[in-house]
């Protein structure tokens, strides 16, 4: 229902532009207009997606490493060889 309602609106917004700005000209400004600020945010959430990925997989380094540090010292203290 969401996405019908927004084309609902967003139609509306394109004919009331079009009587008000000379028709398909002043159309295209509009519609392209809507469109920028959702390109835009898709564009940040694209950014911070990418950067969040970046930062997971250095911490599941991180843990990585920690765990055979972990297990080297286990090795020492238990007598073990490494």
């Amino acid at each position: 229902m969401h996405v019908s309602m927004a084309r609902y609106f967003d139609e509306r917004n394109y004919t009331a532009t079009s009587s008000q700005h000379g028709g398909i000209a002043g159309l295209q400004k509009t519609v392209s207009g809507l469109q920028s600020p959702q390109k835009r945010h898709i564009e940040q959430l694209e950014k911070a997606n990418a950067r969040l990925a970046r930062e997971l997989e250095i911490a599941n380094g991180c843990l990585d490493l920690q765990k055979k540090a972990l297990s080297m010292l286990d090795h020492l203290n238990s007598g073990g060889n490494v």
